[in-house]
């Protein structure tokens, strides 16, 4: 036996959950015009499986799966989930990116420091922003 409760075991919240997840699947499929398909193969999963999903008859389905669905949609996983509102998840993207920054900036002080410690000079970190323009060589005809 799986450890995924029979469908007639869920509250009616739970089976709610189920189908909104299955419609905000099928809403963001066709937003990001796939077919079922088309989704199947960018993640790997079977056509059947998604349309499954999307008419609420999978109950058990893995947080990795719904993460994986989302991500070619162009969606979060709490969007298919349909739990929190975009203005939410966009402040909580933001506070994801200054984090992210901060770690490397982070990252960068303590390599310049060690550089220091080890009295070598600091290897210079990758340049940020627009790639600088090169001229490119083509042979005139």
């Amino acid at each position: 036996m799986t450890g995924r409760p029979p469908r007639q075991c869920l509250t009616s919240e739970e089976t709610e959950e189920i189908n909104r997840l299955g419609s905000n699947l099928r809403d963001a499929r066709v937003a990001a015009k796939l077919s079922q398909r088309g989704l199947g193969r960018l993640t790997d999963t079977s056509p059947t499986y998604i349309s499954r999903v999307e008419s609420g008859l999978i109950a058990g389905i893995s947080v990795l799966k719904v993460v994986m669905l989302a991500k070619p949609l162009g969606v979060s996983a709490s969007q298919l989930l349909g739990k929190l509102p975009k203005e939410i998840l966009k402040e909580t993207e933001k506070e994801d990116c200054r984090k992210i920054e901060n770690r490397r900036k982070r990252n960068e002080w303590l390599e310049r420091r060690a550089a220091k410690d080890l009295g070598v000079e600091p290897i210079a970190p990758p340049a940020r922003g627009r790639p600088s323009q090169k001229k490119s060589r083509h042979i005139k005809r």
